[in-house]
């Protein structure tokens, strides 16, 4: 079994605007979850969207956690007046969602973040349903808009899902979270609320940015413009050509597994290329089953996932760039026994894709181009 230790991070999202910017501080939360990437969903009667424009403004938004079974979550509203929800982000989705009055599922039990649209003046039922899947359960969901508030943004008529049955490993219970902010591109059934942030103009360019540290009191998520002390240092710009659904990958050609002496182990077929998904909202890092066993055999990891806190690096070559990282980097320390940020998904048997998650964004800096459909690396310090 796997034991979970909690850290804090504390995350600003900063929008670029022409005129001068307001701070907004949100307290921090810290969550710990299960992986739930290769999100589906499905929306009847896709509804129009508000053209509404309000100010730009500079957000400071925090985040929290990492390592095995934690994951980033942040705070918004929905109604007037707001009623506060703590979700997910999670950039292989793309619907925003979050519990309402009266629903059955887990995620519904002894959680007091539960949407009431009787007690928002601006709450209104579309009559359209909408449902999401993920690897570690489902949604379904009532359509509804209502105005949004985002950091100091409010966003009126915003479409988002207000799920009736929830039933997901996430609980309120447990993590202390509600729901899920997705942040993928797609937005064919309107209710990626994150994305209309850019669609809208409300926030320009429509640039995202993890600046996740080793520590994460001093991890930074940008919304935006990026900050001269971080554009500088040596991003590089990659068309993201090689990932379907609407989300961001790297094409991965070598993964080895680094032993004292130099010498490396290469799990990836040799004659094929892999697309790699970016995904925040798996805590761990997903691969197929043949890839799994051979990482598990050169890592030394056991049935149960622990194996030594002295192994072996793990070297990479991602969209032609050689990265690298230690035992800290993709295991998690805890009372003395280290556990293996690698685990089996094997519905990815054959596709020549796995998943990066949260130690991704840890080890390698990493911003999104929504508009222009890119992905940015560069070194982590």
């Amino acid at each position: 079994m796997r034991l979970l230790t909690l850290f804090s991070a504390f995350v600003s999202l900063l929008a670029a605007t022409d005129q001068a910017t307001a701070s907004v501080s949100v307290p921090l939360r810290r969550v710990v979850k299960t992986p739930h990437s290769n999100a589906t969903s499905n929306v009847e009667h896709p509804g129009s969207s508000n053209d509404t424009k309000i100010k730009r403004s500079e957000l400071q938004e925090p985040l929290g956690g990492r390592q095995y079974g934690i994951g980033y979550a942040i705070e918004i509203g929905f109604g007037t007046p707001p009623q506060k929800f703590n979700l997910l982000l999670d950039t292989g989705s793309d619907v925003l969602w979050i519990p309402m009055e009266g629903c059955n599922g887990n995620i519904c039990n002894n959680n007091p973040e539960l949407y009431d649209p009787s007690q928002s003046s601006t709450a209104y039922n579309t009559g359209e349903t909408a449902w999401i899947s993920y690897v570690s359960g489902k949604t379904v969901m009532d359509v509804y808009t209502d105005t949004f508030h985002f950091g100091d943004l409010q966003i009126p008529n915003q479409r988002f899902g207000a799920a009736t049955t929830a039933n997901m490993y996430n609980t309120y219970e447990v993590y202390g979270t509600s729901g899920i902010l997705g942040m993928a591109r797609d937005q064919w059934d309107g209710l990626n609320s994150f994305v209309d942030l850019f669609n809208k103009s409300l926030i320009t360019p429509a640039t995202v940015s993890f600046n996740f540290a080793q520590n994460p009191n001093d991890s930074t998520l940008i919304l935006g413009e990026t900050p001269s002390e971080l554009s500088n240092r040596g991003v590089i710009w990659y068309d993201n050509d090689n990932c379907a659904d609407h989300k961001f990958c790297v094409t991965a050609s070598s993964m080895c597994v680094v032993d004292k002496d130099g010498n490396e182990n290469c799990v990836l077929e040799s004659d094929h290329t892999y697309s790699a998904l970016l995904d925040t909202g798996a805590t761990i890092n997903l691969v197929d089953t043949q890839v799994g066993a051979a990482l598990n055999r050169f890592l030394g990891v056991s049935e149960d996932g622990s194996m030594p806190c002295d192994g072996p690096d793990i070297s990479f070559v991602l969209n032609g760039k050689k990265f690298q990282w230690s035992v800290n980097d993709y295991a998690t320390e805890d009372n003395g026994v280290c556990w293996s940020n690698w685990d089996v998904d094997n519905s990815l048997d054959g596709t020549y894709q796995f998943n990066f998650g949260d130690a991704f964004f840890t080890n390698i800096y990493t911003s999104l181009d929504y508009d222009n459909n890119k992905v940015g690396l560069g070194p982590i310090n």
